[in-house]
């Protein structure tokens, strides 16, 4: 599951942002003091994603249907 939820969130969001909300710090390249910053980002572009996690699950249903 975490791997299609990464997969879907670096379609949605900046790669960057998907790394610290997947909390995949050791991927991170980023001063701490980016922490802040990354938190304002992932609070504006979750819902992007959760927009894109939801018309994927749409989708598969409808087409397990046909």
């Amino acid at each position: 599951m975490r791997k299609v939820s990464w997969r879907i969130m670096v379609w949605a969001l900046p790669r960057e942002v998907a790394k610290f909300i997947q909390s995949r710090f050791g991927e991170l390249k980023v001063p701490e003091a980016r922490y802040e910053d990354l938190l304002s980002e992932a609070d504006k572009h979750y819902p992007k994603y959760l927009e894109k996690l939801l018309r994927t699950i749409l989708l598969l249903s409808q087409r397990r249907r046909t």
